[in-house]
């Protein structure tokens, strides 16, 4: 997609967890937008005090681009005594799903506009009694989507997640010839449609070392993720698939250079290679959503929020993707 000419949209901002460095990529991020974002209207939701704390807030809203929406709140989140106490995390986690409720809210009515999220915390998410893991989660069941998923992208690789997040204890049972099914169906009109690869192949790991090795490292490979390749590749024979491939080898160079994205089966099967090998340019896109959404991939950065330490690049490169994508 690279050439692509960038339309003019509007994009809504949220600022994720207010503890974590969510407010600061979104300044640092839009007091330095390059040309060509530089013309599109962004909508900022969050809470006023973290990002006063976070930058140069003002010279932000001096930009007739830009617009805030506050977080009707009466309480107060505590930066300096305690910001971790239970009492604390707890209102975190309720101002970001707030954000995120009120981004929903503008969305459903208006589904053209773009969003970009910062990243959140489960566990506060968890603790203020909202009952969603995160962004993904809450999304499909906003939108109702029925086939969706956690695509990542890097210029490294393309990565769609089977499970998101979920105990590993739990992947085994997950993994159906039907989520397998669903996922490569999702995948395959995700390249042709969304990113418009005219011949793509998609690579489907397995879940036991060296994908089984025929049964003798577990079965999961022969029985469910086999016969559902080959019944895709039945029903879909211009869609060229392979695998199961195995997990420890499926990313070296010589392996990514044939395939166009690869089907992970959990969440750090796929993230540990597409971080190492890119972390600042990591997006996350959330797939079956009659929006577009874009996140940066990475975390809330707690041990660094609030120092000016925090690197936009990935933020960046997220409001670029959705944009890309629209």
């Amino acid at each position: 997609m690279a050439g692509q000419k960038i339309k003019s949209k509007e994009i809504i901002l949220t600022m994720g967890d207010p503890l974590g460095i969510g407010p600061e990529i979104i300044i640092k991020s839009l007091l330095s937008l390059p040309p060509e974002l530089k013309k599109q209207e962004y909508i900022v939701i969050g809470y006023r005090p973290a990002f006063e704390r976070s930058g140069d807030f003002d010279r932000v809203l001096k930009n007739k681009n830009v617009s805030f929406i506050e977080i009707d709140f009466d309480g107060k989140l505590d930066f300096t005594k305690n910001p971790f106490s239970e009492e604390n995390k707890k209102i975190a986690g309720m101002l970001s799903f707030m954000a995120l409720q009120m981004a929903c809210d503008i969305l459903m009515e208006e589904p053209e506009i773009l969003l970009v999220t910062a990243p959140l915390c489960k566990n506060h998410i968890l603790l203020c009694g909202a009952d969603f893991m995160g962004h993904t989660e809450y999304l499909q069941h906003r939108f109702q989507a029925q086939n969706h998923g956690m695509l990542l992208a890097s210029s490294h690789m393309k990565v769609l997640l089977a499970t998101t997040h979920i105990p590993y204890e739990d992947v085994p049972k997950k993994i159906t010839p039907k989520l397998i099914t669903e996922k490569l169906e999702l995948l395959s009109h995700a390249l042709s449609e969304v990113f418009k690869f005219k011949k793509f192949r998609i690579g489907v790991l397995g879940l036991n070392p060296h994908a089984g090795e025929n049964g003798y490292i577990g079965e999961t490979e022969k029985n469910i993720i086999e016969p559902a390749i080959k019944n895709f590749k039945k029903k879909n024979p211009a869609c060229d698939v392979v695998g199961p491939l195995s997990p420890d080898t499926a990313f070296i160079s010589s392996q990514r250079e044939n395939i166009t994205a690869y089907l992970c089966l959990y969440h750090d099967q796929g993230l540990i290679p597409l971080k190492t090998l890119g972390f600042e340019e990591g997006v996350n896109i959330t797939l079956g959503l009659p929006i577009i959404r874009t996140s940066p991939d990475h975390g809330t950065a707690f041990d660094i929020a609030y120092m000016n330490k925090a690197d936009p690049r990935s933020f960046m490169r997220a409001i670029h993707v959705a944009l890309e994508l629209s």
